[in-house]
């Protein structure tokens, strides 16, 4: 999960990945204006048992429910929503989005060639 803001009652609030599901932290509240890193270091300190299950909404009123999490800033989520691909997979891509290629033809490509094809298609690579 990630921190998404500040509730209006100073309680850290964080969102899972891929979902809607909202978490917050009633024990250990925080200044309005906190920033990202601020709030990731101090649960790195002190660790994530007092984060509960806090609804559907970012409005939701915590239900107590603790919750087994980990926090991830958002260039992290980004990384996971976005995985470079590696020589492999690239050829792969290639072949899906241009049919009039064989795989003999893009097997002979170099990595300048696949890194091209990819930057066209504005997709991060791994080689």
């Amino acid at each position: 999960m990630y921190f998404v803001g500040v509730d209006e009652w100073n309680r850290p609030t964080f969102r899972e990945i891929g979902t809607r599901r909202y978490f917050c932290d009633t024990d250990n509240l925080v200044r309005y204006d906190a920033k990202e890193e601020e709030i990731i270091d101090r649960y790195k300190r002190i660790g994530t048992a007092s984060i509960c299950y806090k609804g559907s909404q970012f409005e939701s009123e915590p239900m107590g429910d603790p919750a087994d999490v980990e926090i991830l800033t958002k260039a992290e989520v980004q990384k996971l929503s976005r995985p470079e691909v590696n020589r492999e997979w690239a050829r792969d891509i290639i072949l899906n989005f241009e049919p009039a290629l064989t795989r003999e033809m893009v097997d002979q490509y170099t990595d300048s060639e696949l890194k091209e094809w990819m930057k066209l298609l504005k997709i991060k690579t791994s080689f």
